[in-house]
C-alpha cells in the first residue's frame, strides 16, 4: 500500500513541488529559517547543531543500518510499481527512519518550545519536509513517522541540557 501511495505522489510533480523537494533535499532548515525571518524570530544555530550532530544524527544512522529498509524506488520494481524518483545525493542510506523527517521534527520540537505560539506553523513546516521526501520517491510514510517519533523522543530527553533555563508554556 505504501509503495502505491508513493507511486501516486510521484506521478506528476508540479514545479512548486519540485522546488520544495530541492529545498528540503539541500537543507530542511531553510524552510524554518524563512518562517523565523518573516516573524522576527531568532534561530538557535549553535544549540540546534549540538542537538542534531551530537545526539539525533548518530541515532538515526544507527537505526537506518540496523533496519536496512530499501527505498521505495528500490523495492517498487519487484511489485511492478513505477516510482518516479527525483535523483539527488541524499538518499544513499537505507530508508528507515527518515533522517530528513527527524531533522525537521527536531527543529519543530525545539522551536516550538522556544516559540510556543508558533508551534502549529512549525509542525506544518516539518510536515512539508516529510511530504517532500515522499514526492521525491525516497521515503515511505512510515519512514517519516518513525523519524518524527525518534526526533520527538530525543528532544524530550535533551531539551533541558540544551536550554537549561527553558520554561515550557510561558
Amino acid at each position: 500500500e505504501e509503495l502505491k501511495y508513493v507511486s501516486d505522489k510521484t506521478e506528476k510533480i508540479s514545479y512548486e513541488e519540485l522546488e520544495l523537494i530541492q529545498q528540503v533535499d539541500k537543507d530542511p532548515k531553510v524552510l524554518f529559517l524563512d518562517y523565523l525571518d518573516r516573524n522576527g524570530l531568532s534561530f538557535p544555530a549553535v544549540q540546534f547543531k549540538e542537538a542534531y550532530k551530537n545526539t539525533l544524527e548518530p541515532i538515526i544512522l544507527n537505526l537506518k543500518w540496523k533496519f536496512k529498509r530499501p527505498r521505495p524506488y528500490q523495492l517498487a520494481p519487484k511489485f511492478n510499481i513505477d516510482i518516479k524518483v527525483t535523483e539527488t545525493d541524499t538518499h544513499h542510506t537505507p530508508a528507515y527512519p527518515s533522517g530528513h523527517a527527524a531533522y525537521g521534527g527536531l527543529l519543530a520540537s525545539m522551536l516550538s518550545d522556544l516559540y510556543p505560539q508558533h508551534a502549529n506553523k512549525l509542525y506544518r513546516i516539518a510536515s512539508a519536509v516529510e511530504h517532500a521526501r515522499i514526492l521525491q520517491g525516497v521515503h515511505y510514510p512510515t519512514d517519516n513517522d518513525a523519524g518524527m517519533l525518534v526526533a520527538s523522543a530525543v528532544w524530550q530527553n535533551i531539551r533541558y541540557k540544551i536550554f537549561p533555563d527553558l520554561k515550557i508554556g510561558e
